[in-house]
């Protein structure tokens, strides 16, 4: 209450779900500069971190993404937050050291996700994110039992979905 709050142009968002890194960065430095502006702080380290990550993540140049992987801010015991530098982290490691880091940060991941208390984390993003690390798994180690772990929590998120619907529409 009494702070203003910087909106995210959707387009910073875009940028770095694209995996279009200069937009993206620029887009952030135009976000810090009107945050700047509205509350007299820069954007959020999570914000900044989620952006470069991302973004380079997405693009595939996982060597420029790593350094960033020690650099996330503390998630304030948020599950969602932790869940999501988790994910990064894996996505990053898979593209680097798949059979060795990657696997574990993906198993460290899924077990996250797979343990994350109702109502902290919503179906319909649980089941992106095991989508999402489950065909990079199946890409680079189809064989590990982590693969396995990635898409049996993809199914029981879409049972759990459908459910939902189904609910929603009696």
């Amino acid at each position: 209450v009494g702070r203003r709050r910087v909106a995210l142009p959707s387009y910073l968002a875009s940028a770095a779900s694209l995996g279009d890194v200069e937009l993206a960065c620029g887009a952030l430095t135009e976000t810090h500069a009107a945050s700047l502006a509205a509350t007299g702080t820069p954007a959020t380290d999570r914000i900044v971190w989620l952006v470069n990550v991302v973004a380079l993540n997405v693009a595939g140049r996982y060597e420029e993404a790593e350094p960033w992987l020690d650099k996330a801010p503390p998630a304030d015991g948020i599950v969602r937050r932790e869940l999501e530098f988790a994910e990064q982290r894996a996505r990053c490691l898979l593209g680097l050291r798949p059979d060795t880091d990657g696997l574990v940060a993906a198993e460290v991941f899924l077990a996250g996700l797979r343990d994350a208390p109702e109502g902290t984390v919503g179906c319909a993003w649980r089941l992106r994110a095991a989508i999402a690390i489950g065909s990079r798994l199946a890409e680079l180690v189809p064989s590990s039992p982590v693969t396995k772990e990635a898409w049996d929590l993809a199914g029981h998120a879409l049972i759990v979905r459908v459910a939902e619907i189904d609910a929603c529409m009696r």
